[in-house]
């Protein structure tokens, strides 16, 4: 996974804390993280990128103890969180079995060569009855903006684009979890515009020119200064990417049960 084109030096996945009030896709899944979170416990992060993702974490449950691990070192320690660099190709991951309470996967699993070896290693280090909460892509679905872009650019294109190894049908991401999880909620997004949305953008992302252009000045992905942050929000590409947001978080936010066009899940699975 180290090699992957989506783990470069160039490319960064966020270190800024999330801002809940926000009304775009970072906002959506992290609210959904935090409404499914115990007031105490130990919570694993797998693949926390910068960290973004428990940053907020820390910030809205304060009696969480935090771990967080990836294969990319971070530019500097974090506060909030404990960090491990594991090996990419180490499936099992370096904590006693049963540790934690909660374990988080969000936009993931879609990046892991084995997603099944990686669903038993989570499972391996989360307690009996312990949580398993996620955000993963469906790419794969049979009706699907992504299916049709991968058919006239090449099957590897989310690969290529967005570090995307694999592209889950729901039922074939269900099935990853059977053995080990039953599914306790769940919730739907990126439907219809944000699905297209999503597609075509990264599709576009074959463009080298515009696939550096995106990694480096994404307000989503910053990893820098929050006034640089701000800067990079109100470029003509922040500009366009806080709309296209908003209309993709309002859409999923009204279906967030519905199941039909439905490009993205979130759950919440309990360890049995």
């Amino acid at each position: 996974m180290a090699d992957l084109d989506a783990y470069a030096e160039d490319h960064h996945w966020g270190d800024q804390r999330i801002d809940l009030r926000s009304r775009d896709l970072p906002a959506l899944k992290a609210r959904y993280l935090i409404d499914n979170l115990p007031e105490r416990g130990r919570v694993l992060e797998i693949g926390c990128g910068g960290g973004r993702l428990l940053k907020t974490v820390a910030h809205h449950r304060q009696g969480l103890v935090l771990h967080g691990c990836d294969v990319r070192p971070l530019g500097h320690e974090p506060d909030e969180f404990a960090f491990t660099l594991v090996d990419p190709d180490v499936p099992d991951l370096p904590y006693p079995p049963g540790s934690f309470d909660v374990v988080l996967m969000f936009d993931v699993l879609e990046h892991f060569p084995d997603p099944a070896a990686s669903v038993r290693a989570a499972r391996a280090v989360l307690r009996d009855g312990g949580r398993f909460i996620s955000f993963t892509p469906l790419e794969g679905q049979r009706l699907s903006f992504y299916r049709l872009y991968r058919r006239f650019l090449g099957d590897d294109l989310y690969a290529r684009t967005k570090g995307h190894i694999h592209a889950f049908s729901e039922s074939n991401l269900r099935a990853l979890f059977t053995e080990h999880f039953r599914i306790v909620d769940q919730a739907y997004a990126y439907h219809f515009a944000g699905h297209l949305m999503d597609a075509t953008l990264y599709a576009a992302l074959a463009s080298r020119g515009l696939h550096r252009r995106y990694w480096n000045d994404n307000p989503y992905y910053a990893e820098e200064s929050e006034a640089a942050a701000a800067q990079k929000r109100r470029s003509l590409l922040g500009t366009a990417l806080r709309a296209a947001n908003t209309l993709a978080y309002a859409e999923s936010r009204a279906l967030r049960r519905r199941r039909a066009g439905a490009a993205g899940l979130l759950f919440v699975a309990k360890a049995h």
